[in-house]
């Protein structure tokens, strides 16, 4: 068995496809699916809250807003 086929690469989603590398079946584990990401257990872990923004989308970024005023004010 491939380690990595064109289909995981592609990001296709069909579901018919459930065996067809190995990253695509350990993506498909549930507690694989549930573990959190890293960072957000240590931000978690210190009682933060932990928000990731859409990729590009900066209406929702605050520093954006911030510079936005900043120059309004020069």
């Amino acid at each position: 068995m491939i380690g990595e086929c064109k289909l995981y690469r592609n990001k296709d989603n069909d579901l018919l496809h459930i065996d067809c590398c190995e990253r695509w079946i350990i993506s498909l584990q549930p507690d694989f699916l549930a573990q959190k990401s890293a960072l957000v257990e240590i931000i978690e872990n210190a009682d933060h809250v932990c928000i990731f923004f859409p990729k590009f989308y900066c209406e929702l970024n605050f520093i954006e807003r911030y510079w936005k005023a900043a120059k309004r004010y020069t």
